[in-house]
């Protein structure tokens, strides 16, 4: 029974951790004590994204009294594992995951449960969700819709190229590309698709090998206002 609590206890602290994250973003404000509670938070990647997403939950922990052992997988999936592995030998509470790669998330959700760790999921999610903690996602999907029904609006009958700059291939990115090209117009056609990986210079590159590509392009989708600045 004592185990029982402590993990529902372990549960809900998580849940709170990430649940005021939509409300602190990079901040972090004010709350209860954690008994102790330490998570393990594995981020995904070095964008400035990650990065806030990081501080927000360092932060937001630390107000809770709790201990945050945090990880990068730098956008590799083994390297993504490894951590989860390390984190539960440290013997946190719980798992907080940015994963690299949608893909990678069966592994990380088959470690945690073999050890008993709960684990909780941030921007996307998997479709069998019993065996996780939660999620704290975006519709991804049609957050790229509304950027396709931008294109239509500004193109009308025209018809237009569009080229995209992606990002790292496997998580956020793809549900928000697909959602992107499943909703343009049948008058706009995508000529190219690449990912930036997250990177200014790497997506500066892609973007410049794009436009010589094609000269008519009309239209450049970008993944993030980091790679397209």
């Amino acid at each position: 029974m004592r185990r029982s609590s402590a993990r529902s206890r372990t549960a809900l602290f998580t849940a709170a951790v990430t649940g005021s994250l939509a409300l602190t973003g990079c901040g972090g404000d004010g709350g209860a004590g954690s008994d102790g509670i330490a998570l393990g938070f594995v981020n995904g990647g070095d964008t400035s994204f990650h990065t806030c997403l990081q501080k927000a939950v360092e932060q937001t922990a630390k107000t809770q009294d709790a201990k945050v052992y945090s990880a990068n997988s730098h956008q590799n999936a083994g390297t993504e594992l490894s951590n989860i592995e390390d984190m539960i030998s440290r013997n946190v509470s719980a798992l907080i995951v940015q994963t690299v790669n949608v893909d990678s998330l069966k592994g990380d959700i088959a470690k945690a449960k073999a050890a008993g760790v709960p684990i909780y999921l941030t921007s996307v999610s998997t479709g069998d969700v019993d065996d996780i903690l939660g999620a704290a996602v975006v519709d991804l999907g049609k957050v790229g819709a509304l950027d396709a029904g931008w294109v239509a609006r500004d193109a009308g009958a025209k018809k237009v190229e569009v080229g995209i700059v992606a990002g790292a291939p496997g998580a956020a990115s793809d549900l928000l590309v697909n959602g992107f090209k499943k909703a343009l117009p049948a008058n706009a056609e995508v000529v190219a698709n690449q990912p930036g990986m997250f990177s200014p210079t790497k997506a500066q590159d892609v973007a410049q090998n794009m436009i010589q590509a094609h000269p008519d392009l009309d239209y450049a989708f970008v993944a993030n206002e980091e790679m397209a600045f």
